[in-house]
């Protein structure tokens, strides 16, 4: 049985093979939990290096094949689901508190066949500048085999931090800040961020790490159902995902179904038809420098208290955020309706002589929506809400023509010859 490699625009031999190229089984990704696909091929390719970026749910990772190629331009590579090259703008609503958008966490692992990634200058030499970076190739299931079949997969599992910083309780930084205040030659008790008296300060131990991370949930729902029979074969996947971070408040969910078609109506005429549709909801909260997390580890100190004497969210200032009082009452979320549309025919005119036609369109349509009430923010009205809408449309199609000239068990020579066009309006 002869091993093939899909590579650009086409396969090859996988002993025909001269550049650099990985492959990743399907099952190898789907088997591991992770934020997003990228992440579970971390420590599976040699020369790719994959470093997850936090634990927020739906995070992106940062890829980089072949190292850092640039100081400035991008380095992520070009991923390109069943030959379409997918929109993948993880700046698409800038880095609002803290954290970017990852457009490739609706991609669904278990629908995922293979992964090959084109490490070398071939990449360049088939998709241009687009692969200075490296290239992604993914394809996705199909029904190979005859018959009816099912497939079902469930998990469920939890995400905790490895480790917590340790931080100092009220009576640590109360000593610490009344020695820094006498060396710095101060008298008498240092006065206490925010107007917070000692007495109130010293019956206050809030250990804010604690109150912004925990223990996540995930749970994961597959139904795959393949039919073949003569000419015809049709894969259907249906899944729900719903991904808990440790950051409390944190939940990334997914819902995805794909269906990919395969028919033969006259001979040598081969059609394949892909289409898939995917909603992630990102139940976002604020993080690294916006708050949260990162105000759990800088400005929110263990002396302020989480409620007020009145029992409401004891509200500071200066510059300080209450980050339980931010996750509780900030109603913030993204939502990315994704849609990926792709036909393919090829026609073999002989044994050696191959025509081959195709287009796809990948449509992202991506709200932001932000509701703050106003007993978080100072303002003379209920509160504020926002939504941001940005939409993306990409298509594009070629026409490649392959002849085979030689074709022996020591040589083979094949010529290709095509045109591509591809556009994105955003």
């Amino acid at each position: 049985m002869t091993d093939l490699v899909i590579v650009g625009y086409g396969t090859t031999r996988r002993r025909d093979l001269t550049g650099s190229v990985a492959s990743v089984r399907g099952a190898e990704v789907k088997d591991m939990p992770a934020p997003s696909f990228e992440s579970a091929l971390q420590g599976k390719v040699a020369g790719v290096q994959i470093t997850t970026g936090s634990g927020v749910a739906g995070s992106s990772s940062l890829v980089r094949i072949r190292g850092v190629a640039s100081i400035s331009a991008s380095g992520d590579p070009l991923y390109i689901v069943d030959g379409i090259p997918v929109t993948q703008n993880y700046f698409i609503n800038g880095n609002n508190g803290g954290f970017n958008n990852n457009p490739l966490a609706t991609l669904n692992p278990e629908d995922i066949e293979s992964i090959e990634i084109l490490k070398d200058a071939a990449a360049t030499s088939i998709y241009g500048s687009r692969g200075s970076n490296g290239v992604v190739l993914i394809t996705t299931k199909r029904a190979s085999k005859s018959g009816l079949r099912f497939e079902f997969t469930s998990r469920i599992g939890t995400s905790q931090p490895t480790y917590k910083p340790q931080m100092l309780n009220s009576a640590q930084y109360l000593q610490m800040y009344q020695e820094a205040w006498e060396n710095d030659g101060g008298t008498g008790r240092a006065p206490l961020p925010n107007n917070i008296s000692w007495e109130d300060a010293q019956r206050t131990n809030t250990n804010w790490v604690d109150e912004t991370m925990g223990v996540g949930l995930k749970t994961m729902y597959s139904l795959g159902t393949s039919y073949k029979k003569g000419k015809f074969g049709a894969y259907l996947g249906l899944t729900s995902d719903d991904n808990g971070s440790f950051i409390i408040g944190s939940r990334y969910r997914r819902n995805s179904a794909r269906l990919n078609l395969d028919f033969e109506p006259i001979k040598n005429l081969n059609i394949n038809v892909n289409t898939s549709y995917s909603q992630g909801t990102n139940f976002r909260v604020d993080g690294a420098w916006s708050g949260g997390f990162g105000a759990a580890m800088s400005t929110a100190l263990p002396i302020y208290p989480i409620y007020d004497s009145t029992g409401a969210f004891w509200r500071p200032g200066n510059g300080s955020l209450n980050p339980v009082a931010v996750r509780k009452l900030k109603d913030w979320r993204t939502t990315e309706n994704r849609s990926i549309h792709n036909f393919k025919a090829s026609y073999r005119i002989n044994e050696r002589w191959s025509v081959t036609a195709s287009g796809a369109v990948d449509i992202m349509d991506f709200f932001e929506d932000i509701y703050e009430p106003r007993a978080l923010i100072n303002t003379d009205h209920a509160g504020i809400a926002k939504r941001s809408p940005r939409n993306t449309f990409n298509y594009n199609y070629n026409l490649l023509t392959q002849y085979t000239f030689l074709d022996n068990d020591n040589h083979q020579l094949d010529g290709m010859a095509g045109s591509e066009f591809q556009r994105s309006d955003v």
